[in-house]
């Protein structure tokens, strides 16, 4: 799995990072992203949003990095948001029950709405 999984870049407001992950979060692209995600925890970002637009499969390994970064960014009190998932993400989030412990909207800003 290259780097090309996950990409940062700022977002509209100077303070938020917006990482747009591609492909597949699950097994094997669990460690880069999970590393990934705590480099731009540490660079100081208000907000964090994670583009989940472009994910195509999920599994448990990868909805633990999503829980994890949730418990990490939280208690370094930044806001992690979860955006345009996909609907086999959302699903998943769903089903699971963890789509209540994560602030999800359907655009790429805060304020974007709530995914239905």
């Amino acid at each position: 799995m290259t780097s090309s999984v996950i990409d940062v870049r700022a977002g509209n407001d100077p303070q938020t990072a917006v990482v747009a992950m591609h492909d597949a979060l699950d097994v094997h692209s669990a460690g880069l992203v999970r590393d990934r995600l705590q480099q731009v925890l540490d660079q100081g970002w208000k907000t964090i949003i994670i583009d989940l637009r472009d994910v195509e499969f999920m599994d448990s390994t990868g909805l633990g990095v999503l829980i994890g970064a949730r418990r990490r960014s939280q208690d370094a009190g930044v806001k992690l948001v979860l955006a345009r998932p996909s609907r086999a993400t959302y699903r998943l989030l769903t089903i699971t029950g963890m789509r209540r412990h994560f602030t999800i909207t359907r655009g790429l800003r805060q304020g974007s709405g709530t995914a239905a």
